[in-house]
């Protein structure tokens, strides 16, 4: 089977880092065994330096030993320079080639005959306390020192090259299933990344103990999440207004229809409902372009000063109707401290209203309404609160009751009249104003909504 153009970019990308990584510990070893043998060399040099220093010293003190036995220079004449020291040390004088000269810089003795030059070793030639001459060795290297630098340099060489062979060997063994760890995780995440471009939003991500690479796979999750809500969120809104849409002109074209085949005529009645449901799709439209230009950042505001306390009361009066009917007990109060709202009057209006219809449509008989208006200092602007004492929010809901189109049960439903938007709508408005909406509910106890609105909104 031909490996997968995936595989080949995987492979091609872990043969480039294990290339890298070679040439990485090659180009350092490399160095290392240059720089330690320069060292090395160094230290053997300057070591051979101090030995010829010696040797020429000795060398001198010898010499002025059997200038003192002989108390002439004959020694050099006579050849009795070989018949003392014809070697020391293994390393024979005349063999290096030398020079004496007497305290005043006269030539005594020149074997074989050389120049002397800024190279060569020196040290007095002395009797007792009296220097009678200098020796001049021309530069030399102990044959030994010369064998013991060989042998090391070889010794290192072949134990840096050892060291060399067993990085590579552990680069190999550890390295390699080192690096598959490290971009296997990302491999991963690539084809998350690619699943996202797909719209596939459920490719697993990988779990892995790395901080840096968690944080990065945590980051993958919460797009993951985020988009796979938003396109949930998408599915169902198109769905409900598909239906919201489909039941309004079924029955528009079902009445058409029958009215056509002469099933019903075409009086007042079904000219009324055919009526009803075009005004139905309008405020669903209505409803839409509402929430479509909060979304752009569009929704406009007419501010203007309102009067708190009177604008509330003309809000109840709308209702004090339908509470009477319904044996419901509606209350309101404004406390003393209320200062002057800027808002949008008409966009606020149509919150309250939208709550309020929601508080009456889900209270018993013989239940109460409360609707409160208060100035709160701690957070610098008015607080709104309807409560109602209703058959409650059950707690899994609550988060999602300002979303679009949401309903908690088929009670609430076209029949009652919501179509799940009034809510979203709501609560669009009063962050348009710099504010926020809550809620508090409670199974067969009742719902509390509260609206809350900051100073820079008030005059």
């Amino acid at each position: 089977m031909k490996p997968t153009k995936k595989k080949l970019i995987a492979l091609s990308i872990k043969i480039r880092i294990v290339f890298l990584l070679f040439i990485i510990i090659v180009f350092t070893s490399v160095l290392e065994l240059s720089t330690s043998r320069w060292s090395l060399h160094r230290s053997i040099q300057a070591y051979t330096t101090s030995i010829q220093h010696d040797q020429v010293h000795d060398w001198a003190q010898m010499i002025g030993l059997l200038y003192s036995q002989h108390h002439s220079w004959s020694i050099l004449k006579h050849d009795l320079l070989s018949k003392h020291f014809s070697q020391l040390d293994g390393m024979i004088l005349g063999e290096k080639g030398f020079i004496i000269t007497s305290s005043s810089g006269n030539i005594i003795s020149n074997l074989p005959n050389g120049v002397i030059t800024s190279t060569w070793l020196s040290s007095p030639i002395a009797v007792g306390t009296h220097v009678i001459g200098v020796l001049h060795v021309r530069p030399y290297s102990p044959v030994h020192l010369l064998t013991l630098q060989r042998q090391n340099t070889v010794s290192f060489t072949y134990f840096q090259l050892f060291i060399l062979f067993l990085v590579i060997l552990l680069l190999m063994l550890l390295g390699v299933p080192l690096l598959n760890n490290i971009l296997r995780p990302l491999e991963q995440l690539a084809l998350a990344a690619k699943g996202i471009v797909q719209h596939n939003y459920t490719v697993p991500l990988p779990d892995v103990q790395d901080e840096e690479v968690q944080a990065v796979v945590q980051a993958f999750r919460s797009v993951q999440m985020e988009l796979l809500a938003a396109q949930t969120a998408r599915d169902t809104m198109i769905s409900n207004l598909y239906h919201e849409l489909r039941t309004p002109m079924s029955i528009i074209a079902n009445r058409m229809e029958a009215v056509q085949c002469g099933l019903y005529e075409l009086d007042l009645q079904n000219i009324l409902i055919i009526h009803d449901e075009i005004l139905r799709m309008e405020r669903l439209l209505g409803d839409l372009r509402q929430l479509n230009d909060a979304d752009a950042k569009a929704l406009h505001l007419e501010y203007s000063p309102i009067d708190v306390c009177a604008w509330m009361n003309q809000i109840i009066e709308l209702f004090k109707l339908d509470a009477k009917v319904g044996h419901i007990e509606l209350y309101l109060y404004c406390s003393p401290n209320l200062s002057t709202l800027f808002g949008d009057e008409r966009r606020l209006t149509q919150v309250l209203i939208n709550l309020l219809s929601n508080a009456l449509r889900f209270s018993p008989k013989g239940k109460k309404i409360v609707v409160s208006a208060e100035y709160h200092p701690e957070i610098e602007g008015h607080q709104f609160s309807i409560c109602d004492e209703g058959i409650g929010i059950p707690r899994e809901h609550l988060p999602h009751i300002f979303d679009r189109f949401y309903r908690i049960d088929d009670s609430r439903n076209r029949g009652t009249g919501g179509l799940g938007l009034g809510l979203a709508i709501s609560k669009e408005i009063i962050n348009a104003h710099g504010g926020n909406i809550s809620v508090e509910s409670t199974v067969n106890k009742g719902t509390c909504f509260t609206i809350q609105l900051p100073r820079e909104h008030l005059l």
